[in-house]
């Protein structure tokens, strides 16, 4: 995705509110709309047919965006950020070595000890995504306090999935 594409709101793109709790169904609905609005055989000058295009693509890049959740945390966190706006927060050393420890797990021959360990990264990334939920559930636009607390819990969560992403494959 082009940085330019990551500095649109995807959510002003499809007209939808801004909320971390978007159904599936929401956003492929928006797109939809977007697509017959904006589609490029409506339009009979060259020069419309272009900007057409142009909008259909924003659309279906804004989707999916939105339908990814890592990527519409980090389009919440972009929207809502506080007028200075502090540094993101990462995950902490003892998370991490968390993390590391699990990966050991994962990584051994043993087949109870990747079970438990595939349990554990089951249950941090269910618990990470419950306090997604959470911490962008009560941001409003401007609180750094909030927005710290939203940044930190989507970092959890970054962190958990590509674990599970890395260690699946």
């Amino acid at each position: 995705m082009s940085r330019e594409a990551s500095e649109v709101d995807p959510f002003e793109t499809l007209g939808l509110e801004r909320r971390w709790d978007l159904a599936e169904a929401q956003v492929r609905d928006a797109q939809r709309r977007a697509a017959a609005r904006w589609h490029p055989d409506r339009f009979h000058d060259p020069a419309e047919r272009d900007q057409a295009q142009r909008r259909v693509t924003r659309s279906n890049e804004a989707a999916t965006r939105l339908l990814d959740p890592l990527e519409r945390g980090r389009a919440l966190l972009e929207a809502l950020a506080p007028p200075v706006r502090p540094p993101e927060p990462r995950p902490s050393p003892g998370f991490l070595g968390e993390m590391l420890s699990l990966h050991e797990g994962l990584s051994s021959g043993e087949a109870t000890e990747r079970a438990a360990a595939q349990a554990m990264v089951a249950r941090m990334r269910s618990q990470a995504e419950a306090e997604v939920a959470r911490c962008f559930g009560q941001l409003v636009p401007g609180d750094a306090v909030g927005w710290q607390a939203a940044a930190a819990a989507l970092a959890t969560l970054r962190a958990t999935v590509r674990a599970m992403e890395g260690w699946s494959a």
